[in-house]
């Protein structure tokens, strides 16, 4: 955009220059042809009084003979100017439209030339979006916690406001990926012993340790959900948006002070231990 905004700035002062030139072209023969009509007038024709006598009727005429030859040499000198001025004119005006159309075609070509650059650079972020996401989708199906905590960290770069156009499309798909994990039982506690016997029985009672892939979840699901929210449009109530269905989750321990979960369909969710001073939960 600001490299628009430049060649927009160089293409009109290409044309302010153009117009000044226009003005000078046509304010310097104005100039001269005034100039030319004063010295015209300096050196006229002087009216010189001779008494006239029978003698010099031969002189008189004679005289008078030359100086309208020369009064009819001052007018076709004037003629020809004003015919050479008015083709130069013509000349210089030509030139100045062709100039103008140039330039003009110029900057239609660098704006086209400009959106298709524009077109490709999104299409490249686009694309390069899609496979950060799949990145992020396939490292929280990882084994290893540490790359799960990675993938979980790697969504909540898609979750800016700024950059919707982008990441628009992925706010739903990681509020579901944040709530689906988050409905999971801490996976420690799933795991096989040591010695091969069978895991315990999990108190649905207890609350879940804050780990740090859950503690990264609680986040990305803090920051999704309005962002969500607020692409589906106008919502009045939970119904309208029970499509962002967070029930069941599990945010035992998650601090959830002044976080804006309003109109939240959030049935049967669990805040065991979870910190709730101020949060929007209007609705």
């Amino acid at each position: 955009m600001c490299r628009l905004k430049r060649d927009r700035w160089k293409a009109g002062i290409a044309i302010a220059g153009v117009l000044i030139l226009l003005l000078l072209i046509v304010w310097v023969p104005v100039s001269v042809a005034g100039a030319h009509e004063i010295v015209s007038g300096l050196a006229g024709p002087v009216t010189i009084t001779v008494q006239a006598t029978p003698t010099e009727d031969a002189t008189v005429a004679a005289l008078n003979k030359e100086k309208l030859a020369l009064q009819v040499k001052q007018l076709q000198n004037q003629n020809s100017w004003l015919v050479n001025s008015s083709t130069a004119l013509i000349a210089a005006f030509a030139a100045i439209v062709v100039s103008l159309f140039g330039i003009y075609q110029w900057a239609v070509n660098r704006r086209d030339e400009r959106r298709k650059e524009i077109v490709a650079q999104d299409k490249d972020l686009k694309a390069q979006a899609e496979e950060r996401f799949k990145a992020a989708v396939t490292a929280l199906g990882d084994e290893k916690e540490g790359t799960q905590v990675g993938g979980a960290i790697l969504l909540r770069s898609f979750l800016n406001k700024d950059d919707e156009e982008i990441y628009g499309r992925y706010y739903t798909q990681i509020f579901d990926l944040a709530v689906a994990y988050l409905r999971l039982s801490n996976t420690s506690q799933l795991s096989e012993d040591p010695d091969g016997l069978p895991p315990p029985p999990v108190d649905p009672i207890a609350p879940l340790p804050l780990t740090p892939l859950r503690q990264a979840l609680i986040v990305v699901f803090q920051e999704a959900f309005p962002l969500s929210r607020n692409r589906l449009g106008q919502i009045k109530s939970a119904l309208e948006a029970r499509s962002l269905d967070a029930s069941y989750i599990r945010l035992d321990g998650a601090y959830l002070a002044r976080v804006d979960l309003q109109y939240v369909w959030m049935r049967d969710a669990s805040f065991i231990g979870a910190n709730l001073h101020g949060p929007h939960l209007r609705g």
